[in-house]
């Protein structure tokens, strides 16, 4: 049972961390579309995927695919330009590969031949010399885990950049500590949608504002002039906001 948990808070986790850096990553290309031409070429992007494919998993098409769960029959047929990957794979790719959506649509096989921050799990083709085990202080963790728990520090730090810290398999910790576990979890948890939430509401506020600036000016306040100006455009694909967007126009007479 404890382990049910432990996966789905980790799935929660995992999926509130790609949420928001979806909401970064296409803000960021939002910001610079209005600059941008001309746009990306079909062949560009499938010539960087070979490239990353090559960088990543020395070419081999099925290892590159089954680290980002995608069918490889699905990842071929990109690679071969017979067709293309959908917006969503390709914010998929790159939180993969740790890297912007901007700059693999814009760099392109520039920035895949220079790629080196990040590799997929390696090729299972040479045996793999397996780490000495280190001893586990519980104590130190123990201490560690309810300092992190009392501490005012916002974000609170994920149970996986805990163990990080304290150099420890995040499963010991658990076995070892499953409440407090549990409690940074959650606290974790409770802090970025927290962050989320205010975000959704600065950018709400703060599309008001543009907007009558915008009518002010007698400029229509569209989505991309808009989006132009806020410090946080990603957040234009959030319900709350757009609705804020949508209901001003309506306002003006052109909804």
């Amino acid at each position: 049972m404890d382990n049910q948990i432990s996966d789905r808070q980790n799935l929660e986790e995992h999926d509130l961390q790609f949420e928001i850096w979806i909401a970064q990553s296409v803000g960021e290309l939002l910001a610079k579309a209005p600059y941008l031409t001309p746009l990306p070429l079909k062949d560009s992007i499938t010539k960087a995927l070979c490239s990353y494919v090559s960088q990543v998993a020395e070419g081999n098409v099925a290892a590159f695919a089954r680290q980002l769960q995608i069918p490889r029959n699905t990842v071929w047929v990109w690679c071969k330009g017979e067709n293309q990957p959908s917006i969503k794979a390709l914010l998929q790719i790159c939180y993969c590969l740790k890297i912007s959506l901007l700059d693999f649509l814009i760099q392109g096989v520039k920035s895949a031949n220079s790629f080196q921050a990040v590799r997929l799990l390696p090729l299972q083709s040479k045996p793999q010399t397996r780490a000495s085990a280190k001893s586990f202080d519980a104590n130190k963790v123990q201490q560690n885990l309810e300092a992190v728990l009392e501490s005012n520090d916002s974000p609170s730090p994920s149970m996986e950049e805990v163990a990080r810290r304290l150099e420890c398999d995040r499963r010991t910790i658990f076995r070892h500590f499953p409440s407090l576990c549990h409690a940074i979890s959650a606290k974790y948890l409770s802090d970025r949608k927290a962050i989320l939430l205010r975000n959704v509401q600065q950018s709400c506020d703060e599309v008001r504002q543009i907007a009558l600036s915008l009518h002010n000016q007698e400029a229509y306040p569209s989505e991309a002039r808009v989006s132009e100006q806020m410090s946080m455009p990603g957040y234009l694909r959030y319900r709350e906001v757009r609705t804020v967007l949508q209901e001003i126009q309506c306002q003006f007479g052109k909804c």
